[in-house]
C-alpha cells in the first residue's frame, strides 16, 4: 500500500496486469488488510471488470495463496505469481514466449546483481537458461544502497515475479514454492530483466524506490517531493524531498526535509528533517 509517487504499488503493479489483459487475481491480505482493501476499492472502481480473490492467511506464505488458486485453474491456465513489495515492468508476452517455446513447467524471471544491497538475496545458480537452484544463504549484511559492482560477478537474483503452469501450482508442497521448484522434478527456465527493478524492505529501501519511480517516469523531478491526492502545502512552509502520504496539511511555516508523512495527518508551525512522521508517533530511520 506504500505509495510510490503518490499512487499505491499494489495500484499500479493491478494496472499494469490489467493493461495486459489479466484482470483474474488472488491476494493475500495477512498483513493490514484493511488499508490492503481500500486500496483494491480504488482498482475495482477504474477497472470494473477486475476479478479478485482476496485470502487473509494466518501467515505470510506466497504458497498458501498460490494453492489456493488452483480451484480457480483450468488445465490450461498459467498464473503470474509476483511479490507484493516490488516494481518493475514487467516482460509478460517475453515469459509466456520461453515458456512455450521450451515447453517449461515455469519461467522465473532473473536479473543481474547490481549493488550491495542485492547480497541479501539469494544467487540463483543458472546452467544457460535453465534454473537448477539456489546457492548459499546470503552471509554478509547489507551497509550501502550505492556502491556498484560488475554484474558478472555477483550473478543473478529473483526480484519477485514468476510463471506457473497448473503443473507447479498443484504440485507446491512446501512453504516457500522454492523448496519445491529444487526438489521436485519441475522443468524451470528463466527470463533475463535488465530494466529498472524496485524492492521496498525498509524505510531507505522505499524511499530510494520511490525516488527511482519518480525520475524513471517524469523528465524532471519538481519541487523534489512526492505527493499523494489531497495533500495541501500553505505557501509560508518549506517542504524538500520528502514524501508525502494522502490527506495531509502543511502549514503555519513549517520546514520539512526528507521526511515521509504517512496519511490523515496535519502539522502546524513544525520542523522535521530525516524523519518518518506517523499519527502516533516520530521516528529515525
Amino acid at each position: 500500500a506504500f505509495p510510490l509517487d503518490g499512487t499505491p504499488l499494489i495500484n499500479i503493479m493491478l494496472r499494469q496486469l490489467h493493461q495486459q489483459g489479466y484482470s483474474n487475481g488472488f491476494i493475500n491480505l495477512h498483513h493490514l488488510p484493511e488499508v490492503i482493501s481500500e486500496c483494491l476499492k480504488k482498482h475495482c472502481q477504474e477497472f470494473p471488470n477486475s476479478n479478485l480473490f482476496l485470502f487473509k492467511e494466518e501467515t505470510l506464505s506466497g504458497s498458501l495463496v498460490i494453492k489456493k488458486a488452483l480451484e480457480h485453474m483450468a488445465e490450461d491456465d498459467l498464473l503470474f505469481v509476483i511479490n507484493g513489495d516490488i516494481f518493475l515492468e514487467i516482460p509478460f508476452k517475453r515469459m509466456k514466449n520461453c515458456l512455450q517455446i521450451n515447453r517449461a513447467d515455469g519461467v522465473l524471471l532473473v536479473r543481474p546483481k547490481k549493488c550491495v544491497a542485492d547480497e541479501g538475496y539469494r544467487t540463483l545458480r543458472i546452467d544457460g537458461t535453465t534454473f537448477k537452484g539456489r546457492g548459499n544463504l546470503p552471509g554478509k549484511p547489507v551497509t550501502s544502497y550505492k556502491e556498484s559492482f560488475s554484474p558478472q560477478s555477483m550473478g543473478f537474483m529473483y526480484p519477485g515475479v514468476a510463471l506457473f503452469t497448473r503443473r507447479i501450482v498443484d504440485g507446491i508442497s512446501h512453504i516457500n514454492f522454492f523448496d519445491s521448484l529444487e526438489k521436485d522434478s519441475f522443468k524451470i527456465h528463466v527470463c533475463n530483466h535488465d530494466g529498472l527493478s524496485l524492492d521496498i524492505g525498509d524505510t531507505n529501501a522505499y524511499q530510494n524506490a520511490n525516488w527511482l519511480y519518480k525520475e524513471y517516469y517524469s523528465k524532471h523531478v519538481e519541487n523534489c517531493n512526492s505527493l499523494s491526492p489531497d495533500v495541501d502545502i500553505s505557501p509560508d512552509s518549506k517542504v524538500s524531498h520528502s514524501i508525502i502520504w494522502e490527506n495531509v496539511t502543511i502549514t503555519n511555516n513549517s520546514v520539512i526535509d526528507n521526511c515521509v508523512i504517512t496519511s490523515n495527518l496535519t502539522l502546524d508551525n513544525v520542523c522535521y528533517c530525516n524523519r518518518i512522521i506517523t499519527k502516533d508517533e516520530i521516528q529515525t530511520p
